[in-house]
């Protein structure tokens, strides 16, 4: 491999690392903010309306975490070629999709949407930490390739 296909290769993985960083993230931030939500509530009773409180928050994030994820994962996959990666990502977006448009259609309280974002949160961050270890791992194992131990 010359020094030029060596930088690129590396430069593409910081990008990657950096999606699935940004998949957690963004994971995260709905984990948070079901959690926290119900106190901010309380505490802050004009909340209520605004994009924080609204369902309009679930959207729009699930509208920054569906393009980020689908990158993330799917050229993590080409190259580590891991399915676990895709069911764990597949499954968080799906029940993330879910709680956000398709717990009316079950007549689920805004409670188990709030259940549903959580486990989606956490099962969706997975695959993008698992996803960034798998890539890592080849990354890793791909530099030390002709070095002798």
């Amino acid at each position: 491999m010359n020094e030029g296909s060596a930088a690129g290769s590396a430069a593409r993985e910081a990008w990657l690392g950096r999606l699935d960083s940004l998949g957690v993230l963004l994971s995260g931030i709905c984990i948070v903010h079901c959690l926290a939500l119900p106190l901010l509530l309380v505490a802050l009773p004009f909340l209520g309306g605004s994009i924080l409180g609204g369902h309009g928050f679930h959207e729009w994030l699930l509208l920054a975490v569906l393009p980020v994820s689908l990158v993330a994962l799917g050229f993590g996959y080409r190259r580590h070629h891991d399915s676990h990666v895709l069911w764990l990502g597949g499954v968080g977006l799906a029940l993330l999709a879910f709680a956000t448009y398709g717990h009316p259609l079950f007549g689920l309280s805004e409670g188990w949407e709030r259940v549903i974002s959580i486990i989606g949160g956490v099962i969706h961050a997975a695959g993008h930490i698992l996803n960034f270890r798998r890539t890592r791992a080849l990354h890793d194992h791909s530099a030390h390739a002709g070095h002798a131990h």
